[in-house]
């Protein structure tokens, strides 16, 4: 069994913004949660405000054994229906069998016991218990790996059983060719400053697509650089050319529009080996290249001023025994409570990790101060891990690709609980943040 569902299981909510603020009144707080946690697993009715639910999509019941994986999910009536079998994929075994039965309970509760089928026998993989005030499970995991592949809700006798596993079908087909018409698989192409690059996208849909292009800081291809090559009833080839004058990473965002429906794929061509850079004012400077091992190298540049500066590991971990960090005041980071790094003094916070947030302050602002790291391979889209009820200093993984918000939503998390809040830390403070979610930044991540 890769992951219980634990039930009546409360974290505490620290309700701050600010690294520096921290928690106040723990022990009522702490009792209040307690008596909680005892209401919802005796099924005692509450006067507190209702948990907000979205509303259910509706979802064709599958036959028996009917496969999942092209599906975002089912729903089943348990008044009538007592067993659901399925079949989805997981990382490990491949194509697996399933089944869910379903048993309401006198006093209100419904339980549900998920199986494997392994050889021609079902087992137990784990069970759990729903009604409509502990309405979700945040996330079943069907293999080894950290994202979670199901996730239940349950309301008014119903229940989703939904595949966080599911991608939408793309409108239309990208697919990247060099000059010699060999298909790319990457997302990364590396490039040489002051030679021509030339490539292929070939894009094929239900009818000739429209295709468009532009650089990640919004400034249009023209037909010089980005051009028609070929096309016909149900795809169109469009020919890259530029020449790269920096070594610098160029971000391309290629369009590809049918009727309404688009869809948008980001490339970055590195030139000097730099894949990614974060040069913003109210940020850390963070360069990422590539080394001659093949491994890549991140470099922290802070600003000069004397107040908090956040960020995030983008890939790998730093421990600073390593480093020198004779002009750092304090580095702050947090998990269920401030934690906080000064040299000198002995602490179990002293090895920074990715997918984390921190913020550091310096001893002279005058003084130049860079962190540099490695590691061996860089994601495409990393979300942070983890997320816990409460507030989470947080960053994303890997540099090709900004994260959507709505992935956040995808991530296993307590049931019934969901992100409600989104703050950008940057040099001037914290601001409500509704963007992607950049590489190098750090967030504080409301759930709730």
């Amino acid at each position: 069994m890769k992951q219980k569902v634990k039930l009546n299981k409360s974290k505490r909510d620290k309700n701050l913004v600010k690294v520096k603020m921290f928690p106040k009144l723990l022990t009522i707080m702490l009792v209040v949660v307690v008596l909680i946690g005892i209401g919802i697993y005796y099924n005692i009715s509450s006067t507190g405000k209702a948990r907000e639910m979205g509303e259910f999509t509706t979802f064709q019941t599958p036959q028996p054994l009917q496969e999942l994986d092209s599906k975002e999910g089912f729903q089943v009536d348990t008044t009538i229906v007592r067993e659901q079998t399925f079949t989805v994929s997981n990382s490990k075994e491949g194509l697996g069998g399933y089944k869910i039965n379903f048993t309401v309970l006198d006093n209100g509760m419904m339980q549900y016991n998920l199986y494997r089928l392994e050889g021609n026998k079902y087992v137990l993989e784990e069970w759990g218990l729903l009604n409509d005030a502990l309405g979700s499970v945040g996330g079943i995991f069907l293999d080894e790996d950290t994202v979670a592949d199901l996730r239940m809700e349950y309301k008014d006798g119903v229940v989703m059983v939904l595949n966080m596993n599911y991608i939408e079908p793309e409108y239309s087909t990208i697919t990247v060719l060099d000059s010699s018409m060999k298909v790319v698989t990457e997302q990364l192409i590396f490039v040489q400053k002051d030679q021509k690059v030339e490539y292929y996208f070939n894009v094929s849909s239900t009818k000739t697509p429209k295709v468009t292009a532009q650089w990640k800081n919004g400034a249009d291809l023209g037909e010089s650089e980005f051009a028609v090559s070929s096309s016909g009833e149900d795809f169109v080839t469009m020919k890259l050319m530029f020449t790269p004058t920096e070594d610098k990473p160029y971000v391309l965002l290629v369009n590809a529009s049918v009727d309404d429906k688009s869809v948008v794929k980001q490339y970055v061509l590195a030139a000097g080996n730099i894949v990614y850079v974060l040069d913003e004012e109210k940020s850390p400077m963070l360069a990422v290249k590539t080394k001659k091992d093949k491994n890549y190298e991140f470099n922290f540049t802070f600003r000069g001023v004397m107040g908090l500066q956040a960020f995030s590991l983008p890939c790998g971990d730093l421990d600073l025994s390593g480093v020198d960090t004779s002009n750092i005041m304090k580095i702050y980071g947090y998990d269920d409570g401030v934690q906080q790094w000064v040299e000198g003094v002995p602490s179990d916070f002293d090895i920074l990790k990715k997918g984390k947030g921190y913020a550091l302050t310096l001893k002279d602002k005058d003084k130049p101060l860079s962190l540099v790291g490695s590691c061996g391979t860089i994601g495409a889209l990393g979300l942070p891990e983890g997320l816990k009820e409460g507030w989470n200093l947080v960053g994303v993984k890997g540099v090709l690709q900004d994260v959507p918000q709505a992935m956040l939503k995808k991530m296993p998390m307590l049931p019934g609980k969901t992100v409600k809040y989104v703050f950008v830390i940057e040099n001037d403070g914290e601001k409500l943040y509704e963007g992607n979610l950049q590489p190098g930044k750090a967030y504080w991540v409301k759930v709730e």
